[in-house]
């Protein structure tokens, strides 16, 4: 907890690289784990536990859907048995973010996500058995960031282009020569209103060789 002499300080930070686009989805990823019960028995309870918890952040938005992304049975490296288990479940709430939402309708969302998240979290560890569920900070995101490809990698070329008709003498002018295959679009986030998308392209600029 901070007190109230803690400096508040300005983030210092450059212009993200990229192409700027303009988020269309809230993702919220969380993980719920249940000790001390038999996996099979634990996946009905998580199982249980998700539903109740789409349905009252259905009530906070009503476009959320819940994404179950992992599962995980193993040893509980807590308990002083070998013999018992626990189950772990990864999943990620995603709740659409309309065009006309600004940048405080998308702040105050994150936010109520936020602590409505923590309130299920303490309701979870009351309950028999006891679950513990924790949430990463809501991230606003591209749902589809490969629909950018052609204009991500337009803009790679213009600049690679630009920087070989700096560099190169005019008796030897420079071309990008050999490109490795790019691979999937990767974005940024920058706050709620935007997120940077780049792909990670490896070519060489050099001058063409006669002969």
């Amino acid at each position: 907890m901070r007190s109230s002499n803690d400096e508040l300080a300005l983030r210092h930070g450059g212009r993200a690289l990229g192409l700027a686009a303009r988020p269309d989805v809230l993702t919220t990823r969380l993980a719920a784990r249940v000790s001390e019960v038999d996996p099979d028995r634990a996946v009905q309870v998580l199982k249980a536990a998700c539903e109740i918890l789409l349905r009252r952040m259905r009530e906070l938005h009503p476009t959320t859907s819940l994404r179950m992304t992992g599962l995980d049975i193993g040893r509980d490296v807590g308990s002083k048995s070998r013999d018992e288990l626990s189950t772990r479940v990864d999943a990620a709430l995603d709740i659409a973010l309309s065009t006309d939402m600004d940048w405080w309708s998308r702040a105050q969302l994150s936010a109520a996500v936020t602590v409505l998240g923590r309130t299920l979290a303490l309701e979870a560890r009351k309950q028999k058995p006891v679950i513990e569920v924790v949430f990463q900070q809501p991230t606003a995101l591209v749902r589809d960031p490969e629909r950018f490809r052609a204009e991500v990698l337009r803009r790679w070329v213009t600049r690679a282009r630009e920087l070989a008709a700096l560099a190169q003498d005019e008796k030897a002018p420079l071309h990008v020569l050999g490109c490795e295959p790019p691979g999937d679009v990767v974005q940024t986030p920058v706050s709620v209103d935007e997120v940077r998308l780049t792909l990670d392209l490896i070519g060489r600029v050099d001058a063409l060789r006669e002969g």
